[in-house]
């Protein structure tokens, strides 16, 4: 099996960057707008693109690459692993 050097680069984000991710509402422009110009730039290869958005049981953060023809996540980050794990804590606090 062959795993993209795009794979393997973006997977080790996934073990450094941290699941509780809130930006500030005022920088919210500026991020959309980083967003949309990594998609046009197609910086993350050919059919691919990057979404933020908030998983509404954690309320944690949620950066995806997606397949865009397919809509197939590739990669997320924190992963529904870490959601779940995160929920499942909240509840028993």
């Amino acid at each position: 099996m062959q795993i993209s050097p795009d794979y393997v680069h973006l997977s080790s984000l996934q073990a450094s960057a941290a699941p509780d991710v809130r930006p500030d509402a005022a920088h919210a422009p500026a991020v959309q707008n980083a967003v949309n110009a990594i998609n046009e730039s197609e910086l993350l290869g050919f059919d691919r693109e990057l979404r933020f958005s908030s998983d509404p049981r954690s309320r944690f953060g949620v950066v995806e690459v997606l397949e865009r023809s397919t809509g197939d996540v590739i990669v997320q980050l924190p992963s529904q692993f870490i959601l779940n794990l995160a929920q499942n804590l909240q509840k028993g606090n």
